[in-house]
């Protein structure tokens, strides 16, 4: 399964989400780049520049599943999960190869998250 490859970018100082952009770039050979980048105000950050200070920028990427509301789903997203009369909530997590979702002692399927809702991100 292909999925697009989508970041989103958190500034630690500022505290919100930069707003995703792709930059185009012309070289003088005439060949075109396409560049993702990041706009926070007047600021633009590129995506090389955010992986560059983690100290200040946290990217989170789009696991290419989407929840029952048709929200995508990031790296570090909250999602509530029905367990019978309980409610439990989920991070979605990166590790042993791919997307899941985890709580303090339990762990799912990244693909449960179709039948879940997001509620936040690890920053809220």
């Amino acid at each position: 399964m292909s999925r697009p490859v989508k970041f989103r970018c958190w500034d630690k100082d500022i505290k919100e989400y930069g707003q995703p952009f792709t930059k185009f770039v012309v070289a003088q050979d005439s060949s075109e780049y396409e560049f993702m980048a990041f706009k926070f105000g007047n600021n633009i950050i590129s995506l090389s520049d955010a992986i560059k200070n983690p100290q200040r920028f946290t990217l989170e990427q789009y696991t290419g599943l989407k929840d029952k509301n048709g929200e995508e789903g990031f790296d570090g997203d909250r999602a509530i999960y029905p367990l019978n009369d309980l409610v439990g909530e989920f991070t979605i997590v990166w590790g042993c190869g791919g997307y899941y979702l985890a709580s303090e002692n339990k762990s799912l399927n990244i693909e449960c998250l179709k039948d879940r809702e997001i509620i936040g991100n690890i920053h809220e």
